[in-house]
Protein backbone atom coordinates (compact mmCIF):
# COMPACT_ATOMS: atom_id res chain seq x y z
CA UNK A 1 0.00 0.00 0.00
CA UNK A 2 1.35 3.35 -0.95
CA UNK A 3 2.15 5.80 2.40
CA UNK A 4 -0.49 8.11 2.31
CA UNK A 5 1.74 11.00 3.22
CA UNK A 6 3.14 10.82 0.28
CA UNK A 7 0.64 8.87 -2.52
CA UNK A 8 -3.25 9.95 -1.52
CA UNK A 9 -4.32 13.02 -3.46
CA UNK A 10 -6.18 14.78 -0.35
CA UNK A 11 -4.86 17.05 2.44
CA UNK A 12 -5.94 17.76 5.36
CA UNK A 13 -7.81 20.20 7.12
CA UNK A 14 -5.18 21.63 9.61
CA UNK A 15 -5.06 24.29 11.98
CA UNK A 16 -1.99 26.42 10.37
CA UNK A 17 -2.90 29.89 9.05
CA UNK A 18 -0.87 29.14 6.19
CA UNK A 19 -2.44 25.50 5.36
CA UNK A 20 -5.81 26.87 5.91
CA UNK A 21 -5.27 30.26 3.66
CA UNK A 22 -3.65 27.97 0.57
CA UNK A 23 -6.50 25.57 0.20
CA UNK A 24 -4.39 24.70 -2.98
CA UNK A 25 -2.99 21.79 -0.70
CA UNK A 26 -6.74 19.93 -0.42
CA UNK A 27 -6.23 18.30 -4.10
CA UNK A 28 -2.65 18.25 -3.54
CA UNK A 29 -0.34 15.81 -1.93
CA UNK A 30 -1.83 13.95 0.67
CA UNK A 31 -2.70 14.43 4.26
CA UNK A 32 -5.04 13.09 6.98
CA UNK A 33 -8.45 13.76 6.30
CA UNK A 34 -10.40 13.84 10.03
CA UNK A 35 -13.20 11.15 10.63
CA UNK A 36 -13.99 13.51 14.02
CA UNK A 37 -17.97 14.24 15.08
CA UNK A 38 -16.84 18.69 14.42
CA UNK A 39 -19.68 20.91 13.47
CA UNK A 40 -20.47 21.32 10.12
CA UNK A 41 -19.95 17.46 8.60
CA UNK A 42 -20.77 17.31 4.70
CA UNK A 43 -23.42 15.68 3.36
CA UNK A 44 -25.36 14.56 -0.03
CA UNK A 45 -25.63 11.97 -2.39
CA UNK A 46 -23.64 11.37 -5.63
CA UNK A 47 -20.80 8.83 -7.20
CA UNK A 48 -18.76 6.88 -4.50
CA UNK A 49 -22.01 5.91 -2.39
CA UNK A 50 -22.24 2.20 -3.15
CA UNK A 51 -19.73 -0.48 -3.09
CA UNK A 52 -17.26 0.53 -5.64
CA UNK A 53 -16.96 3.46 -8.13
CA UNK A 54 -16.13 3.27 -11.95
CA UNK A 55 -12.74 5.02 -12.63
CA UNK A 56 -13.81 7.16 -14.94
CA UNK A 57 -16.33 8.69 -12.78
CA UNK A 58 -13.69 8.74 -10.11
CA UNK A 59 -11.45 11.64 -10.34
CA UNK A 60 -14.65 14.39 -10.47
CA UNK A 61 -16.47 12.39 -8.28
CA UNK A 62 -13.42 13.21 -5.98
CA UNK A 63 -13.42 16.86 -6.71
CA UNK A 64 -16.98 16.91 -6.00
CA UNK A 65 -16.50 15.01 -2.38
CA UNK A 66 -13.88 17.55 -1.93
CA UNK A 67 -16.40 20.37 -2.30
CA UNK A 68 -19.07 19.18 -0.44
CA UNK A 69 -16.51 18.95 2.76
CA UNK A 70 -14.74 22.23 2.00
CA UNK A 71 -18.34 23.63 1.71
CA UNK A 72 -19.48 22.52 4.97
CA UNK A 73 -16.05 24.29 6.72
CA UNK A 74 -16.81 27.32 5.56
CA UNK A 75 -13.48 27.44 2.82
CA UNK A 76 -16.24 28.33 -0.21
CA UNK A 77 -19.94 30.00 0.34
CA UNK A 78 -21.75 27.05 -1.42
CA UNK A 79 -20.94 24.11 -3.83
CA UNK A 80 -20.75 25.56 -7.64
CA UNK A 81 -18.56 28.27 -5.85
CA UNK A 82 -16.18 25.79 -5.11
CA UNK A 83 -16.67 23.87 -8.09
CA UNK A 84 -15.19 27.08 -9.88
CA UNK A 85 -12.52 28.06 -7.61
CA UNK A 86 -10.96 25.01 -6.96
CA UNK A 87 -8.04 24.10 -9.74
CA UNK A 88 -8.60 20.70 -11.57
CA UNK A 89 -5.09 19.91 -13.08
CA UNK A 90 -5.95 18.20 -16.54
CA UNK A 91 -2.58 17.67 -17.32
CA UNK A 92 -2.06 15.61 -14.15
CA UNK A 93 -5.66 13.96 -14.61
CA UNK A 94 -4.92 12.67 -17.85
CA UNK A 95 -1.52 11.42 -17.01
CA UNK A 96 -3.41 9.50 -14.22
CA UNK A 97 -5.93 7.94 -17.11
CA UNK A 98 -2.46 7.10 -18.95
CA UNK A 99 -0.66 5.32 -16.33
CA UNK A 100 -4.10 3.49 -15.60
CA UNK A 101 -4.60 2.75 -18.93
CA UNK A 102 -0.70 1.47 -19.33
CA UNK A 103 -1.20 -0.97 -15.83
CA UNK A 104 1.69 1.25 -14.11
CA UNK A 105 -1.35 1.90 -12.05
CA UNK A 106 -3.66 -0.32 -11.01
CA UNK A 107 -7.28 0.99 -9.57
CA UNK A 108 -9.60 -0.35 -6.71
CA UNK A 109 -13.05 0.76 -6.99
CA UNK A 110 -14.00 -0.38 -3.90
CA UNK A 111 -11.14 2.00 -2.03
CA UNK A 112 -12.66 4.37 -4.23
CA UNK A 113 -16.34 4.35 -2.89
CA UNK A 114 -14.92 4.53 0.87
CA UNK A 115 -12.51 7.09 0.15
CA UNK A 116 -15.02 8.98 -1.61
CA UNK A 117 -17.58 8.64 1.37
CA UNK A 118 -15.23 9.27 3.98
CA UNK A 119 -14.26 12.90 1.75
CA UNK A 120 -17.57 13.75 1.94
CA UNK A 121 -18.53 13.90 5.37
CA UNK A 122 -14.72 14.98 6.47
CA UNK A 123 -15.36 17.13 9.44
CA UNK A 124 -14.23 20.16 9.99
CA UNK A 125 -12.15 19.66 13.00
CA UNK A 126 -8.44 19.10 13.56
CA UNK A 127 -7.51 15.71 12.82
CA UNK A 128 -3.98 15.18 13.97
CA UNK A 129 -0.81 14.12 12.55
CA UNK A 130 -1.50 10.68 11.93
CA UNK A 131 -3.37 8.37 9.25
CA UNK A 132 -6.79 8.32 9.55
CA UNK A 133 -9.51 5.76 7.97
CA UNK A 134 -10.22 8.07 5.48
CA UNK A 135 -6.49 8.78 4.21
CA UNK A 136 -6.08 4.87 4.31
CA UNK A 137 -8.89 4.23 1.90
CA UNK A 138 -7.50 7.09 -0.40
CA UNK A 139 -3.91 5.82 -0.22
CA UNK A 140 -5.72 2.33 -1.65
CA UNK A 141 -7.46 3.70 -4.47
CA UNK A 142 -4.27 3.76 -6.75
CA UNK A 143 -1.68 1.60 -6.34
CA UNK A 144 1.97 1.72 -8.03
CA UNK A 145 3.41 -1.54 -10.32
CA UNK A 146 6.75 0.14 -11.39
CA UNK A 147 9.86 -1.38 -9.41
CA UNK A 148 13.53 0.79 -8.46
CA UNK A 149 14.86 2.31 -11.64
CA UNK A 150 11.78 1.66 -13.59
CA UNK A 151 10.99 4.98 -16.02
CA UNK A 152 7.73 6.68 -14.67
CA UNK A 153 6.04 10.19 -15.24
CA UNK A 154 4.48 10.58 -11.75
CA UNK A 155 5.38 9.33 -7.78
CA UNK A 156 2.17 7.18 -7.53
CA UNK A 157 3.19 4.38 -10.76
CA UNK A 158 6.25 3.56 -8.41
CA UNK A 159 5.83 0.41 -5.79
CA UNK A 160 6.68 -0.06 -2.37
CA UNK A 161 6.82 3.81 -1.29
CA UNK A 162 9.14 4.46 -4.38
CA UNK A 163 9.23 8.26 -5.80
CA UNK A 164 9.91 9.37 -9.02
CA UNK A 165 12.86 10.90 -9.75
CA UNK A 166 13.11 13.26 -13.08
CA UNK A 167 16.11 12.31 -15.23
CA UNK A 168 16.76 15.89 -15.87
CA UNK A 169 16.82 18.04 -12.58
CA UNK A 170 15.97 21.18 -14.83
CA UNK A 171 12.97 19.49 -15.94
CA UNK A 172 9.81 22.32 -15.12
CA UNK A 173 6.48 19.81 -15.49
CA UNK A 174 4.55 23.18 -16.22
CA UNK A 175 6.38 23.28 -20.02
CA UNK A 176 6.68 19.34 -20.84
CA UNK A 177 6.21 15.80 -19.37
CA UNK A 178 9.13 15.30 -16.72
CA UNK A 179 10.08 11.58 -17.45
CA UNK A 180 12.54 9.93 -14.36
CA UNK A 181 12.88 6.32 -12.18
CA UNK A 182 11.65 5.40 -9.83
CA UNK A 183 14.00 5.65 -6.63
CA UNK A 184 13.69 5.31 -2.86
CA UNK A 185 12.15 8.08 -0.78
CA UNK A 186 14.31 10.74 1.24
CA UNK A 187 12.16 8.89 4.28
CA UNK A 188 11.28 5.21 3.81
CA UNK A 189 8.42 3.74 6.41
CA UNK A 190 9.11 1.71 8.76
CA UNK A 191 7.20 -0.07 11.09
CA UNK A 192 6.79 0.21 15.02
CA UNK A 193 9.84 -1.34 16.97
CA UNK A 194 11.63 -0.28 14.09
CA UNK A 195 14.87 1.95 13.92
CA UNK A 196 14.46 5.55 13.04
CA UNK A 197 17.97 6.46 13.16
CA UNK A 198 18.45 7.72 9.50
CA UNK A 199 15.24 9.64 9.26
CA UNK A 200 12.74 7.16 8.78
CA UNK A 201 9.03 7.87 8.70
CA UNK A 202 7.64 5.92 11.51
CA UNK A 203 4.08 4.78 10.17
CA UNK A 204 1.31 4.83 12.67
CA UNK A 205 4.09 5.54 15.56
CA UNK A 206 6.47 8.23 16.25
CA UNK A 207 10.50 8.32 16.41
CA UNK A 208 11.28 8.26 20.35
CA UNK A 209 14.03 10.63 20.45
CA UNK A 210 16.07 9.01 23.38
CA UNK A 211 15.49 5.31 21.64
CA UNK A 212 15.66 6.35 17.90
CA UNK A 213 12.69 3.56 17.55
CA UNK A 214 9.61 3.92 16.25
CA UNK A 215 6.71 4.09 19.29
CA UNK A 216 3.66 3.75 19.85
CA UNK A 217 1.60 6.92 19.82
CA UNK A 218 0.57 7.91 22.99
CA UNK A 219 -3.31 7.94 23.81
CA UNK A 220 -3.48 9.84 27.38
CA UNK A 221 -4.79 13.15 27.51
CA UNK A 222 -1.94 14.76 29.28
CA UNK A 223 0.86 12.55 29.22
CA UNK A 224 4.57 13.99 28.72
CA UNK A 225 5.39 14.08 25.58
CA UNK A 226 8.64 14.89 23.67
CA UNK A 227 8.23 15.67 19.93
CA UNK A 228 5.30 16.83 17.98
CA UNK A 229 3.80 13.82 16.33
CA UNK A 230 3.93 11.87 19.60
CA UNK A 231 0.25 12.00 20.70
CA UNK A 232 -2.37 10.17 19.09
CA UNK A 233 -5.22 11.89 16.37
CA UNK A 234 -6.22 14.71 17.32
CA UNK A 235 -4.07 15.19 20.42
CA UNK A 236 -1.35 17.89 20.05
CA UNK A 237 2.19 18.04 21.77
CA UNK A 238 3.31 21.16 22.12
CA UNK A 239 7.18 21.04 22.21
CA UNK A 240 9.09 23.65 20.73
CA UNK A 241 13.16 24.90 21.16
CA UNK A 242 12.42 26.80 24.50
CA UNK A 243 9.80 23.53 25.75
CA UNK A 244 11.74 20.15 25.23
CA UNK A 245 8.92 18.38 27.11
CA UNK A 246 5.20 19.13 27.14
CA UNK A 247 2.27 17.01 27.34
CA UNK A 248 -0.51 15.34 24.56
CA UNK A 249 -3.35 17.94 24.47
CA UNK A 250 -6.92 18.35 22.78
CA UNK A 251 -7.29 21.36 20.63
CA UNK A 252 -10.26 23.58 22.77
CA UNK A 253 -13.85 23.20 22.07
CA UNK A 254 -15.92 26.49 20.31
CA UNK A 255 -16.38 28.47 23.95
CA UNK A 256 -13.61 26.79 25.64
CA UNK A 257 -10.10 28.41 26.92
CA UNK A 258 -7.66 28.71 24.73
CA UNK A 259 -3.79 29.52 24.66
CA UNK A 260 -3.36 31.86 21.80
CA UNK A 261 0.50 30.86 21.47
CA UNK A 262 0.47 27.20 20.58
CA UNK A 263 0.14 25.18 17.57
CA UNK A 264 -3.54 24.13 17.09
CA UNK A 265 -5.26 26.37 20.33
CA UNK A 266 -8.94 25.56 18.83
CA UNK A 267 -10.67 22.06 17.01
CA UNK A 268 -12.84 23.54 14.52
CA UNK A 269 -11.15 24.96 11.25
CA UNK A 270 -13.60 27.96 11.67
CA UNK A 271 -12.61 29.14 15.60
CA UNK A 272 -10.00 31.33 16.53
CA UNK A 273 -8.47 31.72 20.01
CA UNK A 274 -9.64 35.27 20.94
CA UNK A 275 -6.40 36.98 22.53
CA UNK A 276 -8.69 39.32 25.09
CA UNK A 277 -11.44 36.52 26.16
CA UNK A 278 -8.53 33.63 25.18
CA UNK A 279 -11.38 31.64 24.57
CA UNK A 280 -12.19 29.84 21.51
CA UNK A 281 -14.01 32.05 19.19
CA UNK A 282 -16.40 31.55 15.77
CA UNK A 283 -14.86 33.25 12.92
CA UNK A 284 -16.33 36.57 11.44
CA UNK A 285 -18.70 35.63 8.18
CA UNK A 286 -19.62 37.37 5.68
CA UNK A 287 -20.72 40.61 5.79
CA UNK A 288 -19.52 40.77 9.54
CA UNK A 289 -17.31 43.44 11.42
CA UNK A 290 -13.35 42.48 11.03
CA UNK A 291 -12.32 45.13 13.61
CA UNK A 292 -11.49 42.06 15.70
CA UNK A 293 -12.29 39.11 14.65
CA UNK A 294 -10.67 37.22 12.02
CA UNK A 295 -12.97 36.54 8.71
CA UNK A 296 -13.44 32.95 8.09
CA UNK A 297 -12.02 31.32 4.90
CA UNK A 298 -14.17 32.16 1.66
CA UNK A 299 -14.27 35.74 2.96
CA UNK A 300 -11.51 38.54 3.37
CA UNK A 301 -11.77 41.67 5.34
CA UNK A 302 -11.89 44.65 3.49
CA UNK A 303 -12.20 48.47 4.31
CA UNK A 304 -13.27 46.66 8.49
CA UNK A 305 -15.83 44.25 6.87
CA UNK A 306 -16.11 40.31 5.70
CA UNK A 307 -16.84 40.93 2.49
CA UNK A 308 -16.57 37.39 -0.30
CA UNK A 309 -13.39 36.76 -1.92
CA UNK A 310 -13.15 36.80 -5.52
CA UNK A 311 -13.37 34.39 -8.02
CA UNK A 312 -11.17 33.37 -11.06
CA UNK A 313 -11.03 36.18 -13.70
CA UNK A 314 -11.72 39.22 -11.31
CA UNK A 315 -9.81 42.35 -10.39
CA UNK A 316 -7.38 42.16 -7.94
CA UNK A 317 -5.08 43.78 -6.04
CA UNK A 318 -3.73 45.53 -2.70
CA UNK A 319 -7.15 46.85 -1.85
CA UNK A 320 -9.48 44.23 -2.71
CA UNK A 321 -10.89 41.11 -1.18
CA UNK A 322 -7.94 37.89 -1.81
CA UNK A 323 -8.77 35.61 -4.37
CA UNK A 324 -10.69 32.39 -3.51
CA UNK A 325 -9.76 28.75 -3.60
CA UNK A 326 -6.89 27.65 -5.37
CA UNK A 327 -6.66 31.03 -7.83
CA UNK A 328 -3.72 33.80 -7.11
CA UNK A 329 -3.74 37.15 -7.63
CA UNK A 330 -1.13 37.76 -11.34
CA UNK A 331 0.63 40.55 -12.33
CA UNK A 332 -2.10 41.34 -14.89
CA UNK A 333 -4.29 42.45 -11.72
CA UNK A 334 -6.56 39.33 -12.11
CA UNK A 335 -7.29 36.04 -10.24
CA UNK A 336 -5.91 32.95 -12.19
CA UNK A 337 -5.15 29.58 -11.40
CA UNK A 338 -1.85 28.47 -11.83
CA UNK A 339 -0.09 27.07 -14.84
CA UNK A 340 -1.70 23.26 -15.71
CA UNK A 341 0.86 20.62 -15.90
CA UNK A 342 1.97 18.83 -19.42
CA UNK A 343 0.12 15.62 -19.60
CA UNK A 344 2.73 12.30 -20.05
CA UNK A 345 1.81 9.54 -21.70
Amino acid sequence: MPTPTTSCLLARFTQTAAALAALATLAACVGEISTGNGEGSGSGSGSGSGDTIAFDEYLAARFDAECVSATACDFFPDLETCKLARFRDPGREQTIVHAVDAGTLVYDPAAAARCIAETRVMSCAFSGFHATAAELACADVLTGTLALGDTCSIDDECADDGVCQPLDSQCYPFDTCCIGRCVRPERMPVALGASCANNEYCQDSYCEPETLRCTPLITTPGAPCTTGDACANPMVCDVTPDLPTSTCRMPSARGEPCDPAVFVPCADVRDYCNETTLVCTRMATLGDSCATDPCVWDTSCVAGECVPRLLPGQACGDTTASCLGEAGCFDNGRCEFPAPTVACP
